[in-house]
């Protein structure tokens, strides 16, 4: 499962954050391996800084339809969390809003190349007055 945040902002932009976790049973549930996950970053925003290991820098994405920030993840075992923030120079907005995927090669759920997961699109946070 994936949550993104809204996003907040601050003196460098606005931050989103994202939690990744393998909701599956110690035990008993699958290890999901060789993981990508991709947030979009909106037209005409810029990547300020990340968080989070094994960040991969920007690329386009043909699924999502647009510049996406790549991190990269060998394993994610049953319980794993791992969490990553984005800061964009703008926010997204209800239009071009921040979302994303969470992609993996094994094991395989479906047939395909790549299992995924969506990230859905983060909450815009109320306009300050």
């Amino acid at each position: 499962i994936a949550r993104l945040s809204a996003g907040v902002s601050g003196a460098d932009g606005v931050t989103y954050t994202l939690n990744v976790e393998n909701m599956g049973l110690p035990g008993k549930g699958l290890t999901a391996e060789d993981l990508t996950v991709n947030v979009v970053v909106p037209a005409g925003a810029k990547v300020v800084k990340t968080g989070g290991a094994n960040y991969q820098g920007e690329r386009q994405d043909s699924e999502l339809k647009g510049n996406v920030a790549v991190w990269r993840l060998n394993k994610l075992a049953p319980k794993d969390r791992q969490t990553y923030t984005l800061t964009l120079s703008r926010a997204g907005t209800a239009g071009d809003n921040v979302r994303g995927a969470v992609r993996w090669t094994k094991p395989t759920v479906k047939t395909g190349p790549v299992d995924a997961v969506n990230i859905a699109p983060a909450p815009i946070a109320p306009a300050t007055q």
